[in-house]
C-alpha cells in the first residue's frame, strides 16, 4: 500500500497541532515559566507547517506549500527558545534569527536556483539536527543531576530525534532530485517526527508538571490570616479545607452554589493556587479546625426588671 505525501502531511500536522492543545493548557494550569509559551507557539508553527505540506502534490496549489519547511524550523527554534527560557539562560535572539535567516536563504536559494531537491533535503535535514542537538545537550547540561526527572527522559529524546535524523540524511534519503525517487525515505521522514514529538511534549509536560510540585512542595503553609480575606472568603476556605464539597459549603452558607465557586477561585488567585489540593499544601494544617470569624451580631437584651433591688 503506497501512501501518498497528502495523507502523511495531515496526520503529521494533526499531531503537532494537538500538542500544541496540550501546551495551550499547560500555559493555563501551570503557569509558571514563560517557556511553555514558547513551547506552544513552537507546536502550532509545527503543525501549520505540515499542513502546508499536503499541496506539494497538487501543480496548482504548490505555491501554498513554500512556507512549509520555514515554518518546521521555525517551529522547532521556538522549542529550543523555550528551553533556554526554561533555564533561565540567555535568549540568544539575534544568534536563532540569524540561524534561521542563513537557513531560509540556503533553502529559498536551492529552491528557485538550481531547483535542486536533494540540496534542499540535505538542508532540511542538518536544520532539524543541529537544534534537536542543541536542545538535547542543553537540558542535559542544564537538569537536575541529584533529582531523577522528565529532564533525561526529555534530553536523550531530543539527541535521539539529531541521531536519526542524521540516520535519515545519510543512510535512507537518496540523493535523487525528484519526490518518487525519495518515496521510502519521505514516508520515513515524515512518520519520524511523529514519533518524536510525541515523546517530547510528554517529556516537557513532565518537566512543567514536576516543576510545579517541587514549588508547592518547597512552600512554607502560611496561615489564612497572612492574606486579606473577607469574612464570607475566610468562612469558605476554612470549610475547603475540612474537605466540605461545593454543595456542602453552599447548604451551611446559605448561599448558590456558583457563589462558592466564585469565592474559592478568588481564594485560590489569592494564595497563588490552583486547586483545593494546592490549597491544602500551602496552607497551615490547624487554619481548617479553627471556626471562621463572627460579625458581631446585633441582639436586643430586654430591660432588666429593678424592681426587687430595693
Amino acid at each position: 500500500m503506497k501512501i501518498d505525501l497528502t495523507t502523511l502531511a495531515i496526520f503529521q500536522g494533526i499531531i503537532f497541532l494537538a500538542e500544541g492543545a496540550l501546551f495551550a493548557y499547560q500555559s493555563r494550569a501551570h503557569p509558571i515559566s514563560p517557556a511553555v509559551k514558547y513551547w506552544l507557539t513552537g507546536s502550532f508553527l509545527l503543525g501549520a507547517g505540515m499542513l502546508s505540506m499536503m499541496f506539494v502534490p497538487y501543480e496548482g496549489l504548490k505555491v501554498l506549500a513554500l512556507p512549509a519547511n520555514s515554518l518546521l524550523i521555525a517551529g522547532l527554534l521556538f522549542l529550543y527558545a523555550g528551553i533556554r527560557h526554561l533555564y533561565n539562560l540567555s535568549s540568544l535572539r539575534w544568534t536563532i534569527t540569524g540561524f534561521f535567516t542563513a537557513w531560509a536563504l540556503l533553502y529559498y536559494w536551492f529552491m528557485f536556483g538550481p531547483n535542486d531537491l536533494a540540496a534542499r533535503t540535505l538542508m532540511i535535514h542538518l536544520g532539524i539536527f543541529a537544534i534537536a542537538l542543541a536542545s538535547g545537550l542543553t537540558i542535559l547540561q542544564q537538569r537536575e543531576k541529584s533529582v531523577r526527572s522528565p529532564e533525561k527522559f526529555s534530553a536523550w529524546i531530543f539527541l535521539g530525534y539529531a541521531a536519526f535524523s542524521l540516520f535519515i540524511l545519510t543512510i535512507i534519503i537518496p540523493h535523487d532530485n525528484t519526490y518518487s525517487s525519495q518515496h521510502t525515505g519521505l514516508v520515513i521522514a515524515f512518520m519520524y517526527p511523529a514519533f518524536f514529538s510525541i515523546l517530547w511534549t510528554f517529556g516537557l509536560s513532565g518537566i512543567l508538571t514536576h516543576r510545579r510540585n517541587q514549588s508547592l512542595a518547597g512552600r512554607t503553609p502560611v496561615p489564612l490570616s497572612s492574606l486579606a480575606l473577607s469574612t464570607r472568603e475566610h468562612e469558605i476556605a476554612v470549610l475547603l479545607l475540612q474537605g466540605l464539597s461545593y454543595d456542602e459549603i453552599s447548604a451551611r452558607s446559605f448561599i448558590s452554589k456558583n457563589t462558592v465557586k466564585t469565592h474559592a477561585k478568588n481564594i485560590y488567585a489569592k494564595f497563588d493556587v490552583k486547586s483545593r489540593v494546592e490549597l491544602m499544601r500551602n496552607v497551615a494544617p490547624e487554619a481548617a479546625e479553627h471556626p471562621p470569624p463572627q460579625k458581631p451580631a446585633l441582639v436586643s437584651h430586654p430591660a432588666r426588671d429593678r424592681s426587687d433591688e430595693f
